[in-house]
């Protein structure tokens, strides 16, 4: 009898660790999917920020292209409406569904579509009541018309988007994220090409930006919502209005969402209207904001890799493992570092060519304003690491804190500087406010929750990306003298090269010696075979 019950006891725990392992590896796949889907979805975001740039600038020139820009910044400062109920919706409705709370699923479902519509609805209205405040220069005016309809057509493609949120929250919730994510990417890519089109047959401001958004309306907003409704049945198209108590709760917690995202979007659009409104001279701010964009893009990549290594360390602070938090965000930090060291070399050794082949036009880049616009990057690299570590633990009071104290300096240097370089002056003030703003903040908050992550921990840090920076400006000198580049095509020749010895300098400074073991034994090796083979 004993030992009939011990077999079926055993029979029991081995079907029990079957089911646990199918739902570990169906969990795995489902996750790397997911990542690999928000890679491409990165990707086509460069695309937007590179390729379409690149051809508004050429196609347009300067002025249009200036117009195109102030536009779609008064449209994005409407973002500031979301306020942060989206993400609020989409954490409760996964939080209901993963506790069988079925009856709370579709009430949440429900109010997420009547908040999504509310903020789709003020931040569409919200482009076209900046209009009726900002007032522009005499220099603009004569593209005021273009820019009054761009920024109302743009505004209400930003609002179209938020109001497909609650049918993304469907999708994560229910572990179908990835075809969310899918749907979106392929609208962002259709939208960036039909835009492009549009532009190179001749289009103007107001068509591009009609094209734009009549592409999100058909994508992010029919295609995703007929999809969530084949899949997921009339649930999810559901409307209910909120109670009192629901809201005053859906509004305490999204409001500490917004106020993390609400100094990040000023910063972002913000600059290019202030500067409209100081600058006369043609082509200023296109060269800002190109410029901007360049220096910006390494870190834009960072942050959403940081994403992944927040996640972990995360996870080891949850299960107590002190050690291997500390352990993930040394290697994390060291590999950030180097990265962001490498890409601050290229900018500012290569930078010109990288301008002419992106614009073909040399005279936008200057290496002051590249400098000072890189010091953050060159001087805080751990702070993008930092950031998503205290966001994926719920310890983010303390940089919403000084995400505002950043947004304050920013207003207040601006203000302050003299005006005989606007442009610098922009710049000076968005990287001076977030070294002495957000990332002493950020770093203190970053101590607080692993004591090893002091000043040393960020002194090495600093020192580490200075180094990188030198050996990337070396390589891309080293580059560009060899090559000698006078046509795009030797222009990226000579960077294949600098990609080459930037993938051997990160290999020596950035990975310990038992990683790169690790990696040759894995990886390496392995494909060496097989090419031989």
């Amino acid at each position: 009898m004993i030992a009939h019950r011990f077999s079926l006891r055993c029979q029991h725990v081995h079907r029990f660790s079957n089911v646990t392992q199918t739902r570990t590896m169906s969990q795995l796949n489902r996750v790397m999917g997911e990542q690999a889907l928000q890679v491409l979805a990165i990707a086509v975001s460069m695309f937007d920020r590179l390729v379409l740039t690149a051809i508004l600038y050429r196609v347009w020139g300067a002025e249009n292209f200036e117009a195109w820009t102030i536009a779609a910044s008064i449209a994005g400062m409407s973002t500031l409406l979301e306020l942060g109920f989206s993400l609020y919706m989409a954490n409760k409705l996964v939080r209901d569904v993963e506790t069988g709370q079925d009856r709370a699923a579709d009430r949440t479902i429900a109010i997420a579509n009547v908040t999504s519509l509310i903020s789709g609805i003020l931040m569409a209205l919200g482009a076209a009541t900046l209009l009726l405040f900002w007032t522009l220069p005499e220099e603009t005016k004569v593209l005021r018309s273009e820019i009054t309809w761009g920024a109302i057509l743009l505004g209400l493609q930003s609002g179209l988007r938020v109001t497909s949120a609650p049918s993304g929250a469907v999708y994560r919730a229910y572990r179908q994220y990835s075809r969310y994510i899918s749907l979106m990417m392929c609208g962002d890519l259709m939208r960036v090409l039909v835009t492009a089109i549009v532009v190179m047959a001749g289009g103007g401001i107001v068509l591009a930006a009609l094209s734009a958004t009549m592409t999100a309306l058909l994508i992010h907003v029919v295609a995703v919502r007929v999809d969530a409704y084949r899949r997921f049945g009339s649930r999810s198209i559901v409307f209910a209005i909120p109670t009192g108590s629901e809201f005053r709760q859906s509004l305490a917690v999204s409001a500490a969402i917004g106020a993390q995202t609400v100094p990040l979007n000023t910063l972002a659009y913000l600059p290019v209207l202030v500067l409209n409104s100081r600058v006369a001279t043609a082509g200023v701010i296109s060269a800002f904001v190109l410029q901007r964009t360049l220096s910006g893009l390494p870190r834009s990549l960072l942050q959403s890799l940081g994403t992944i290594v927040g996640q972990e360390c995360a996870r080891s602070i949850a299960a107590n493992d002190i050690p291997a938090a500390i352990n993930t965000l040394r290697l994390a930090c060291n590999a950030f570092s180097v990265m962001s060291g490498l890409a601050v070399g290229i900018l500012l050794a290569g930078g010109r060519e990288l301008m002419i082949a992106w614009t073909n036009d040399a005279s936008i880049f200057n290496f002051k304003y590249m400098l000072v616009a890189a010091a953050p990057m060159l001087l805080a690299s751990a702070s993008v690491v930092m950031h998503n570590v205290l966001a994926c633990t719920n310890k983010a009071y303390l940089p919403a804190a000084g995400r505002m104290l950043q947004l304050a300096l920013t207003l207040m240097i601006v203000g302050i500087a003299p005006t005989r370089s606007p442009t610098l002056d922009m710049f000076l003030a968005l990287s001076l406010a977030e070294l002495i703003g957000y990332v002493p903040i950020a770093y203190y908050a970053g101590a607080r929750l692993l004591p090893d992550a002091g000043f040393m921990f960020h002194l090495r840090q600093v020192l580490l990306t200075i180094m990188s920076a030198v050996i990337g400006a070396v390589i891309t000198l080293a580059s560009i003298r060899v090559i000698e580049p006078q046509s795009t095509l030797a222009i990226f020749t000579a960077f294949v090269l600098v990609a080459i010895g930037c993938a051997a300098s990160f290999w020596g400074l950035a990975l310990t010696p038992a990683i790169r073991r690790e990696a040759n034994r894995k990886w390496i090796n392995p494909m060496l075979r097989a090419f031989k083979s």
